[in-house]
């Protein structure tokens, strides 16, 4: 992949992918039979393995030219884990699949509508996709006990920092900045403790910066709004983001720097991932 050789990496991937299915069927499917809880086991590393490598041949598929042939590749590997869990991530996956590098966010929709109700759904990534895609038509209830369980179920820092933020931007629609200052505060002790061993990764800063701004602008507080400008300034000149994400820090700095309000903007914009 590295080399631009995607056919070949193509029937890499499939190796790969195949083998997985094999130690699969061989081991787990076994184990389970057996007694094995299907939570927190083996079982549910498989599917985020195998899903992984299915993201990885996706990816092969379109740089390859072959990206109309996927959907039926997709169709092939529904058989690779005979589980409902497994049926339901290649509902995602043709989902990521529609959307395509333009994000075409009505045939995104379409696919994931599929998966009927997500009340149940424990894949958190089917669950962020899903807040992505029905941002708009969800009633405020539902997307506070989604958010709320991404939170509480993802381990990573820039889900906890994007969707905390996420989530106080809904506390402050019904007025309750009190709530939205709390997620925050907590949220950024943490951003605060992983940023000074300098390991973030670009996304991770990125994600730390709006919700310090965002909290500097729940408690108007200047200092707060500095720390974050300072933040901004270093990462709007970084080449590791792309072009419309250093446009969305300059906008910061620029809003930062004036005075203005960025709440309303910021509520749209921490309902993508896509920026940085």
């Amino acid at each position: 992949m590295k080399e631009g050789n995607f056919k070949e990496a193509l029937w890499s991937a499939r190796a790969d992918l195949t083998q997985y299915t094999i130690w699969h069927k061989s081991h787990t499917e076994p184990a389970v039979k057996a007694g094995m809880p299907k939570k927190g086991s083996l079982f549910e590393i498989d599917i985020r393995a195998l899903a992984d490598l299915v993201e990885t041949l996706a990816y092969c598929y379109r740089e390859a030219g072959k990206s109309t042939e996927f959907p039926a590749v997709l169709e092939r590997l529904r058989a690779n884990i005979q589980d409902i869990s497994w049926q339901r991530k290649i509902i995602y996956l043709h989902a990521l699949q529609a959307l395509g590098p333009t994000w075409n966010e009505d045939a995104g929709r379409r696919e994931l509508k599929k998966l009927g109700s997500i009340a149940d759904e424990d894949d958190i990534e089917t669950i962020q996709l899903y807040l992505d895609l029905f941002n708009d038509t969800l009633p405020l209830s539902d997307k506070i006990v989604l958010v709320s369980r991404v939170i509480a179920e993802s381990n990573k820092l820039s889900d906890l920092l994007h969707y905390t933020a996420l989530k106080a931007v809904l506390y402050l629609l019904v007025g309750d900045r009190t709530g939205a200052e709390a997620e925050l505060s907590e949220a950024i002790d943490k951003g605060r403790s992983a940023h000074a061993t300098g390991t973030l990764s670009p996304y991770e800063i990125a994600r730390f910066a709006h919700a310090i701004e965002l909290l500097g602008m729940i408690r108007d507080d200047a200092a707060i709004l500095d720390e974050a400008l300072v933040i901004y300034q270093v990462i709007a000149a970084d080449p590791a983001y792309i072009a419309s994400g250093r446009a969305s820090f300059l906008r910061s700095i620029g809003g930062i720097s004036t005075g203005g309000s960025l709440i309303g903007t910021k509520q749209r914009r921490l309902t993508k991932r896509r920026y940085p």
